[in-house]
């Protein structure tokens, strides 16, 4: 046990961090990265200004936090597309296409509320293009290069407007558009 906690008390600890993240990813999705204040997440969360302050330090380590969390959750979407594809040569980049084209709706907003702290926060950007070019790399491995960087170019594309509605497609168009895309990966 960690000093001298319950079992008890480490899950209700654990149960109000991902309240307070839940809680913070809630706001900056809805109201913008502009109304993520510590206050205004204990508020949401219900829990005490203190007990947030235990959890995050400051708004950065939320937002550290909440980025950490959202490619966490990408991530596990690339994996779960990628482990379905028998195809390796490609499979990164149609994982990338699925993932952005699929990605839940409240994630999008959430980050674009990210995508806006980054403006501000080298920090979180240098973490953002670090994972960036990872992928990159990755996709570049297993395709062929030029290919897979307009292709990544487009799915960011297709990424951001799906989550700001600049060309709203309806069930089928997107479909056949994913599909077209994932068409180009077959190198």
């Amino acid at each position: 046990m960690a000093m001298g906690l319950s079992p008890a008390q480490i899950k209700k600890a654990a149960d109000l961090k991902q309240s307070l993240l839940a809680a913070a990813a809630q706001i900056a999705a809805q109201q913008g990265i502009q109304a993520l204040t510590l206050d205004a997440v204990a508020k949401q969360a219900g829990a005490s200004k203190g007990a947030l302050l235990h959890h995050f330090s400051s708004k950065a380590d939320l937002l550290d936090a909440l980025m950490t969390d959202l490619l966490d959750h990408f991530k596990a979407d690339l994996e779960r597309y990628a482990a379905a594809d028998l195809n390796p040569r490609g499979r990164r980049v149609r994982a990338a296409i699925y993932a952005s084209a699929y990605f839940e709706q409240d994630k999008n907003r959430l980050g674009v509320a990210i995508a806006a702290a980054m403006q501000f926060d080298p920090t979180l950007l240098n973490r953002w293009r670090e994972l960036a070019a990872q992928w990159l790399d990755e996709d570049l491995a297993e395709a062929d290069p030029v290919k897979a960087s307009i292709l990544r170019l487009v799915t960011n594309g297709l990424w951001a407007s799906e989550t700001f509605g600049l060309y709203p497609m309806d069930v089928q168009q997107r479909a056949a558009v994913v599909e077209r895309l994932l068409a180009m990966t077959r190198f």
